[in-house]
């Protein structure tokens, strides 16, 4: 009979060991930091957010560096929120892309400067005012058609020359 056989054992690796005068440095991750704010349609101007005003949805906010070039940018939702995340401490500017027919309460110079150093930043608010449509003078050529509406139109003075129609229906000047 053949003489039974150890199966073949593998050497343990040699532990590493840090000699007794050697401090080893703990690994230290930086933090990271939020901000977050919001958009609101500030209907009476005052550059508070009152209970009938609401959150303006899909906005363009700016995350830049002082010097004006942009990290990145990012969309408010529904209510009006946004938030950056993951941010290293620093100095960032915190501005919107004002869109057409609004115009901008507060804050006055359109941005914020903001130094993250240990904590997150909450509570930007940008206060936007829709701002209405104001015609001057408007005036409505002559029109010769068979049947004809005029859809309301709302400006200061309106002048309507003579129209010669069949069947016209001229809706509510406001």
């Amino acid at each position: 009979p053949a003489p039974a056989t150890t199966p073949a054992v593998a050497a343990a690796p040699a532990a590493e060991t840090t000699p007794a005068n050697v401090t080893v440095a703990p690994v230290v991750v930086a933090p990271k930091f939020t901000i977050e704010g919001m958009a609101f349609n500030d209907m009476n101007g005052n550059g508070t957010m009152d209970n009938n005003e609401t959150g303006l949805a899909d906005w363009t906010v700016n995350l830049e560096q002082p010097a004006g070039t942009i990290v990145t940018s990012a969309n408010t939702t529904m209510d009006g929120k946004f938030v950056f995340s993951d941010l290293s401490a620093g100095e960032y500017v915190v501005s919107e892309v004002l869109k057409m027919g609004y115009k901008l309460v507060s804050p006055a110079d359109g941005k914020f400067t903001e130094n993250i150093a240990d904590k997150n930043v909450t509570g930007l608010v940008f206060a936007n005012q829709a701002m209405p449509v104001e015609a001057g003078n408007v005036t409505i050529n002559p029109i010769e058609a068979g049947n004809v509406t005029i859809n309301p139109i709302e400006a200061g003075n309106v002048t309507i020359n003579p129209i010669e129609a069949g069947n016209v229906t001229i809706n509510p000047i406001e």
